[in-house]
C-alpha cells in the first residue's frame, strides 16, 4: 500500500513538473501602437495578430497589446482599418530566447499598392458623392460676380 501511495505522489510531481516547466520559459511581449504621423497618442482599435501556435489575436481598444509567447521566433502583424479600409498596417520580427518582458512598440505606416485589403463588403451605392468646392464656386458666381455683369451691362447700355 504504501508503495502505491509513493506512486502515486511521483506521479503528481512529474506532472506538476512538466505543467509548471513550459510555463517558465514564457515572455510577456508588450506594447503600444501609434500610426506614422503621430508618436503623441497611441493609435486604438488596431487589430494585433502573431503567429503563435495557436494564433492570438487582440484589438487593441486603448492602442496597447499584450501576448504571453513560449521562447521561438514569430511575426506581430497590427493592421489598422477606417470605413472597412486598411489604413496602416506593420509586421515586427520578434526572437524570444528566455523569459522576461519584452516591450516592442510597433509603429504603422500606409499600405503599399498590393497591401490594400477591405475588411468586409464595402457597399459604395449608398455612398453620396458630392464634391463641395465647385458648389461654393457656382454658389459664388450666381451671388456675386452674375449681379456685377448685370449691372456693367446696364451701365454700359445707358451711357450709350
Amino acid at each position: 500500500m504504501y508503495g502505491f501511495i509513493w506512486n502515486i505522489k511521483k506521479s503528481i510531481l512529474v506532472i506538476m513538473l512538466l505543467i509548471i516547466i513550459p510555463a517558465s520559459h514564457a515572455a510577456k511581449v508588450h506594447g503600444t501602437l501609434y500610426a506614422w504621423s503621430d508618436f503623441e497618442k497611441p493609435l486604438r482599435n488596431v487589430i494585433v495578430e502573431v503567429n503563435s501556435t495557436p494564433v492570438q489575436a487582440v484589438v487593441a481598444a486603448d492602442g496597447t497589446y499584450s501576448f504571453d509567447l513560449p521562447a521561438g521566433n514569430y511575426m506581430i502583424t497590427a493592421k489598422y482599418y477606417r470605413n472597412n479600409v486598411l489604413v496602416y498596417s506593420a509586421e515586427e520580427e520578434i526572437k524570444i530566447d528566455r523569459e522576461g518582458n519584452f516591450t516592442i512598440d510597433i509603429l504603422l505606416f500606409p499600405p503599399t499598392d498590393s497591401e490594400y485589403e477591405f475588411l468586409g463588403d464595402i457597399n459604395l451605392t449608398n455612398i453620396d458623392i458630392k464634391n463641395e468646392d465647385n458648389n461654393y464656386v457656382i454658389l459664388t458666381f450666381l451671388i456675386l460676380i452674375f449681379p456685377a455683369i448685370v449691372v456693367y451691362w446696364f451701365l454700359k447700355k445707358a451711357s450709350c
